[in-house]
């Protein structure tokens, strides 16, 4: 009987001892799977973060591309004394095609319209609305190396005469070439009447064109343009 009772113990004792290494089995498992999933977030926590810190980090401040600089104002050059000009160079406005004038913006009246400026008379004038375009043809192709125009009656008094334009050439009245481009003119053209004032071509614009197109932006005092005559000139 003891025998059986001391034989019963030790299988106890046995089936106990099996039960807790299973337990520490399922523990060392279980720490192990724990160690290996927190080994593992150790990665997704680290990608997280730079996700977040690329989504957060603000992107370098774009500066806006430059836009171009605005045209700088192109004064005429000093004055050019008038009767240099005519008494070096050869006047061919004589060679203006005056059947070939044209001009958009029609004059205050009929008595002051574009072929005034093309009548040798200082007394006449055009004298329009802002901006005015004036184009014309001569006879045949010539080579301007300047041009002059003169103020009217009034400029002294209001201040109309041109402020700023372009006088271009042409080789076939349609595809234009800047010849001289002025700003400010007013700092050589004062306001008295009657008066001409001459301007120079510079020699890299210079060519043989026979359409030549003046189109005035500003006057010098206010929306009201006029001249009393224009002349061109060549070498």
């Amino acid at each position: 009987m003891k025998k059986l009772i001391s034989l019963a113990l030790a299988l106890l004792v046995a089936a106990l001892l099996i039960s807790s290494c299973a337990q520490d089995d399922d523990n060392g498992t279980a720490d192990t799977t724990a160690a290996s999933d927190t080994t593992a977030a150790t990665p997704n926590e680290e990608t997280t973060a730079a996700t977040t810190e690329a989504e957060t980090t603000a992107a370098p401040e774009t500066t806006a591309a430059e836009t171009e600089p605005e045209t700088e104002p192109n004064p005429p050059e000093d004055l050019i004394d008038y009767e240099s000009i005519v008494n070096s160079k050869t006047d061919v406005t004589n060679l203006i095609d005056l059947d070939s004038l044209e001009w958009d913006v029609d004059g205050f009246n009929e008595q002051e319209e574009a072929p005034n400026l093309f009548d040798g008379d200082t007394e006449t004038k055009y004298c329009c609305s802002l901006p005015p375009i004036i184009t014309f043809k001569t006879t045949e192709p010539v080579k301007l190396t300047a041009y002059a125009h003169a103020t009217a009656n009034d400029n002294s008094q209001y201040g109309r005469a041109p402020e700023e334009w372009i006088f271009y050439g042409s080789t076939d009245g349609e595809n234009w070439v800047v010849l001289d481009y002025v700003q400010e003119a007013s700092q050589v053209i004062e306001r008295v009447d009657f008066t001409y004032y001459a301007f120079l071509i510079d020699e890299d614009k210079q060519g043989e064109y026979q359409y030549y197109k003046f189109e005035v932006f500003e006057a010098e005092g206010g929306t009201t343009f006029q001249m009393s005559e224009f002349q061109i000139f060549t070498d």
